[in-house]
């Protein structure tokens, strides 16, 4: 799990947490209020009923926090099904209909414990909308690709520095940041969609960008200059060699 899906779940996390705990207190009222002003045989019903009731949605609820969890933490899990209107699931239902109004006159200690747990419910519901937008899975081929590129850079730099081992004259290797393997990925069409739908994605391109042709062009310069080795393998060092560690630790994440 990302550090940005951890945020989220944490997120939705507090708020289920307040949700749970106001519907165990409320829970308790309607066992010990009903418990004592028992006047009938249909409160004692009345009175069971609800305590029920909160039962219930405390598990429905557990239940959709785990599903909701399960976005953010299961590979396998890639849309999100739950309910994000907080007055359509069956708790908001009760809340918002008569049978709210009933439990309160039945324990009227419970109206103000119901009163609190209003917003947070809204929130929670509402946090599960956010983790929609905001989560993105994984694209392990994208990764797989990047990573190829990587190994592809590393090799380049490591034929870059054998010329000088071998004392060629000539380097041998792609120049142009815009036709190699990776260049022609991070100038497609397909680079810029990814970095349209996801921000922080198109930021990490972005970034790269400059370092990866500053890494390249280095070559043509060395090359210019390889009859003066000082000058050859100060490039190298101080130009290639910082741009494809940029380069690498861009791909990296």
């Amino acid at each position: 799990m990302s550090w940005k899906n951890l945020r989220l779940s944490g997120k939705f996390a507090v708020g289920f947490g307040l949700v749970l705990g106001l519907l165990v207190a409320v829970s308790g009222w309607s066992i010990w209020g009903v418990g004592g002003i028992v006047k009938s045989a249909e409160e004692v019903i009345n009175g069971n009923s609800l305590r029920g009731e909160f039962s219930q949605r405390m598990v429905d609820h557990l239940n959709w926090t785990i599903a909701v969890e399960s976005l953010l933490s299961d590979d396998n899990v890639t849309e999100l099904h739950v309910q994000t209107d907080h007055r359509q699931c069956k708790f908001g239902k009760w809340f918002y209909g008569q049978a709210r109004v009933d439990a309160e006159k039945l324990v009227p200690e419970i109206a103000p414990i119901l009163k609190d747990i209003e917003e947070p419910h809204r929130l929670m519901h509402a946090s599960a909308v956010e983790v929609q937008e905001a989560f993105r899975q994984a694209d392990l081929g994208l990764s797989e690709f990047l990573a190829a590129k990587e190994i592809a850079h590393l090799k380049w730099a490591n034929k870059v520095q054998s010329a000088f081992i071998d004392d060629r004259n000539t380097l041998d290797v792609k120049t142009d940041y815009r036709t190699c393997s990776l260049g022609t990925f991070l100038y497609s069409e397909e680079a810029a969609q990814l970095s349209s739908s996801d921000p922080e994605f198109g930021r990490l391109l972005e970034s790269i960008l400059g370092p990866h042709q500053r890494m390249h062009q280095s070559a043509i310069a060395i090359e210019a200059n390889i009859g003066d080795r000082q000058e050859a393998v100060r490039i190298l060092n101080e130009v290639t060699m910082v741009a494809l560690g940029q380069v690498r630790s861009v791909l990296d994440q």
